[in-house]
Order: structure tokens, then sequence, then C-alpha cells
């Protein structure tokens, strides 16, 4: 349409130059032949966008079945893998309650312990990806959801020394799923806290636009590079050290299993930009 206006403003204008000058029979030809060039232009803008449009979509259907392979992997090695790691866990249990060992040995056995829950969590993380995000949606306050999430997380902020500031509107609601909503809040505003170094500043805004509710997450870490927001979301992907990348994998479905959106915006050494957006609920 944009392309469309531009185009025929031009026409109309070097049409009424010619009645000006009184060159009329001009005229015709003139519309004739940007007739034909408007036609054409129209169908190049439509062959760009359908070649677009089938690139964007082969490349959800490749993450799509990349993210099906994962967790049908996941399904089928995890229930195993869980099992002798709750036995060996008991067993570290016991000897970490027995009288005979010594203090460095029950410094071993709980840095095994440890180890394991991490190793559990993981495993956790991998189960998520496989269960299917089917769970009854409700009619659910965002506000109050985004207020508490920024609370839970307070704390966790004030270890790396990072502010966190807000602008929610009240009573914004949506249909969805609180649990879900939490676990996407917390693993966008956490790895947020987590790209910044000691001392930031982590803006959360919470609006109203049209017939969508915003939720904007900012924070002034560290920034990632254009190859690296493409492959955001992905399965195994991470600009964490210690990550597996399978927290944000997990993010993006609950999202558009809610009927919602995420866009993410960065520059490197200037801090992230999520958005999340979803249908608004009266």
């Amino acid at each position: 349409m944009v392309v469309s206006s531009v185009f025929w403003l031009m026409t109309f204008t070097l049409v009424i130059t010619y009645l000006n000058t009184k060159e009329l029979n001009q005229i015709p030809f003139l519309l004739f032949y940007y007739f034909l060039s408007w036609v054409c232009l129209l169908m190049g803008i439509y062959t760009i966008e359908n070649v677009n449009q089938k690139r964007t979509i082969d490349l959800e259907l490749q993450r799509a079945e990349k993210l099906n392979v994962i967790s049908q992997l996941a399904a089928s090695v995890a229930h195993e893998v869980r099992n002798p790691m709750t036995s060996v866990r008991g067993f570290l249990q016991l000897l970490k309650e027995d009288e005979v060992i010594t203090v460095t040995q029950n410094n071993y056995i709980t840095i095994a312990i440890d180890e394991l829950d991490h190793a559990q969590a993981i495993i956790n993380d991998y189960l998520s990806l496989a269960k299917p995000h089917n769970e009854e949606k409700t009619l659910l306050n965002l506000s109050n959801e985004v207020k508490k999430a920024i609370e839970l997380m307070t704390s966790f902020s004030t270890i790396f020394d990072i502010d966190i500031k807000s602008e929610l509107e009240e009573n914004l609601c949506i249909q969805g799923n609180r649990g879900e909503v939490k676990q996407v809040l917390i693993n966008i505003i956490k790895n947020g806290i987590e790209s910044m170094d000691m001392g930031g500043l982590l803006y959360v805004k919470l609006y109203k636009a049209a017939d969508f509710v915003f939720i904007e997450i900012k924070d002034t870490g560290k920034g990632m590079t254009e190859s690296q927001l493409k492959k955001i979301g992905t399965p195994f992907y991470t600009t964490k050290e210690k990550g597996t990348g399978i927290g944000m994998t997990i993010t993006y479905q609950l999202i558009q299993s809610m009927r919602g959106s995420i866009r993410v915006e960065s520059k490197l050494g200037k801090g992230t930009t999520f958005t999340i957006t979803f249908p608004i609920k009266n």
C-alpha cells in the first residue's frame, strides 16, 4: 500500500505537469505505461514477500522438527537416568548421616549430592520439552503475576547489586496458565540479571495497546550480536557459560501455547530487550 501510494502520487504529479503544459496527447500513453509498471512492481513485491514467507515457514519447520526429535529423546532417556540417580542420592544421604565418616568425607558427599541435584534439574528441563503444554487456560490477571515475579526475583537481583524498576498498568488480563506465565517471566528476568556484571538496571514495563498486552523486559547487560539473536530460542544454544540452552526454548514454547509471541532486540554492549505479546482478555 505504501509503495502503491508513493508510485501513484508520482504518476499523478506527472499528469498534472502535462495538463499544465497542454500536452494532453501524452497522458493516455503515460497512464498506460505507468499502470503496467505498477502491475509489474506489485508482482515483484508479491514474489519477494512469498519467498520471505516460505523461508520463514521452512525455518519454523526445521526448528519444530529438531525440537520434536529432542523431545522424544528426552522422554525416552530421562526416565531411565533418573531412577539410578535417585538411588545413588539416597545412599549418599544415608552415608552423610553416618557418624563414622570424617568431616572431609562429609564435605565430599555434600558436593556429590549437590551435583546430582544439578543434574536432576537439567533432566527436568529436558522433560519439560517433552511434556505437551496443554494445561487448562483460565482468565489470568497478568498485572498481578508480573508483580509477583518481580518480588520473587528481587532478592536474587540484590546479590548482583542490580535494581529492578517497573512500570505496570493495572488489571490487564489474558487467557493463560499461572504456572507457565510465572516460568516465562522468571526465565527471562533471571537471564537479564545474569547478563549483567555487578551493578546494573533491569526495567520491566507492562502496558496495553489495541487488543494486546505487552511485557517489555530490558537489561543493561552485555547484549548480543546479530548471529546470536538469530539462534536464541533454539535448543542447546546459550550465551551463558553454564547454561544448557533449554530454558529459553521452553520459554518460547510456553508463550506460543498461550497464543503469544516474543521479539528480541539487542545491541552488543548495550543490553537486550525482550518484548512479549499476548492477546488481551476483557
